[in-house]
């Protein structure tokens, strides 16, 4: 099943999708030098996974590796992911 969420803040090297249908975000971080934009729509595979995976920006229209450092996180505990 393809998830597809909408990138809503970005701090350094960490970006926070907010996933509607999770109703929480998922936040990664971009092991390329590919651009990313608040608003972008992004898109991958495996919405439980953590670790390294690939995902794609409807927006854009690349495909890259990000490392996914945590899925279903609450907007209250989104500040600690993003380390503000």
């Amino acid at each position: 099943m393809l998830t597809i969420g909408v990138v809503e803040r970005i701090n350094q090297d960490r970006i926070a999708i907010w996933v509607e249908e999770q109703s929480a975000y998922t936040v990664i971080a971009l092991q390329s030098t590919a651009q990313i934009e608040q608003g972008d729509v992004m898109c991958w595979r495996d919405r439980s996974s953590t670790g390294s995976c690939n995902y794609w920006n409807a927006t854009k229209g690349w495909n890259a590796e990000v490392s996914v450092q945590a899925q279903d996180v609450a907007i209250d505990l989104l500040g600690q992911h993003l380390n503000w």
